[in-house]
């Protein structure tokens, strides 16, 4: 993964992960979530970076049949250790997302909408990124 530290040259960073995964239902409510700890390698830099990430996604359907979805999730990461390569510890980034989803069958779901990315950055001003969000969600 290309990332682009504050200041500094773009680098190429390695990840390798280990995740925990559920899902329920409440009413006609779909909640899932998602546990993951990354052990995260940059070029440049000799120690492993550890980060804990939470994912929480709600679907609620609106519309035509269940077909027409509410969807919304939020995601939270926290960098576990200070590395020589940059990292801090403590709350690294969080990931928010509203918008729309349209399941087309029970494989495929297209979702679109907003989502914001805000990194909490050390020697620069943080950043709050505003995108437009096309997910495609395909289960084989």
């Amino acid at each position: 993964i290309r990332t682009s530290p504050a200041h500094e040259s773009d680098v190429e960073e390695n990840r390798i992960w280990q995740q925990g995964t559920g899902s329920t239902t409440l009413a006609n409510t779909s909640l899932s979530w998602r546990s993951r700890l990354e052990q995260r390698f940059v070029e440049g830099g000799s120690d492993v970076g550890w980060r804990y990430r939470q994912f929480f996604k709600v679907v609620h359907p609106i519309a035509f049949g269940s077909r027409l979805q509410l969807v919304g999730y939020d995601e939270l990461f926290f960098a576990l250790n200070k590395t020589d390569w940059g990292a801090k510890s403590g709350f690294d980034q969080n990931r928010i997302f509203a918008g729309l989803g349209w399941q087309f069958d029970s494989t495929t779901t297209f979702e679109v909408g907003y989502l914001n990315q805000f990194v909490q950055r050390e020697g620069a001003p943080n950043l709050a990124n505003h995108i437009l969000s096309l997910n495609a969600l395909l289960q084989f």
